[in-house]
């Protein structure tokens, strides 16, 4: 069903971004012309709802997880969390292990 949802949505941006064009190949027209900035208007616009729709699916997905879970995911989303063994341990984050602590973890 998700992926079906996702190509109906990929079939209804495309038909979004070209339906002048569509509509100028009915009209048998000779040349068509869209700006630039008409262009990255609706591009923008369905980066936001295809933004929009993702966030829509972490909440729902976040609902049925624990809060351990749940946390587990904001932090894998973080920016550069898929760098975590070039990092730091932040205190600040109750990220600080001692050796056992550390060993522990890496071997689950």
């Amino acid at each position: 069903e998700g992926v079906e949802i996702e190509s109906d949505s990929e079939y209804s941006f495309s038909k979004f971004i070209t339906d002048e064009l569509s509509a100028a190949v009915l009209a048998q027209q000779e040349t068509f012309k869209m700006s630039q900035k008409e262009r990255a208007e609706k591009k923008n616009l369905i980066q936001r709802t295809k933004n929009d729709i993702h966030q829509k699916k972490i909440d729902e997905i976040k609902n049925l997880m624990t809060s351990a879970e749940s946390r587990n995911l904001d932090l894998l989303n973080e920016k550069g969390a898929s760098s975590w063994l070039t990092c730091l341990p932040l205190q600040s984050l109750n990220f600080t292990l001692n050796r056992q602590e550390w060993h522990d973890a890496i071997s689950a």
